[in-house]
């Protein structure tokens, strides 16, 4: 008797997201509200829906130098956005250094 591993499978309807971020514009294009639509990079980083998602003007939150990592080598840097370091910071680090030497790691510095 063979014994199978279980599989996950995660699935992407690029279509139904392209209709749904379209009448989200459309539907703040009818106000004075500004607005940035933003995706969390933690929610599911695959590069193929990171890649999509900034295609259609979607920013990419992140909160990780990892997730930063994965970001900054798929989609342009001003469509990222570093949120919350403080969550994950050590009770003596600044935060304003620490945001400081992310962008650095961002730009390859």
């Amino acid at each position: 008797e063979k014994k199978f591993k279980k599989k996950k499978y995660f699935l992407f309807d690029t279509n139904k997201v392209r209709h749904q971020i379209k009448l989200f514009n459309q539907l703040f294009s009818k106000t004075d509200f500004k607005y940035k639509l933003y995706y969390s990079v933690k929610t599911n980083y695959t590069p193929y829906i990171l890649r999509f998602l900034s295609s259609l003007g979607v920013n990419l939150e992140v909160i990780s130098g990892f997730e930063g990592g994965i970001t900054v080598e798929l989609v342009p840097l001003n469509s990222i956005t570093f949120e919350k370091p403080q969550a994950i910071l050590s009770n003596n680090e600044d935060v304003d250094e620490y945001i400081s030497n992310f962008e650095k790691a961002l730009k390859g510095e």
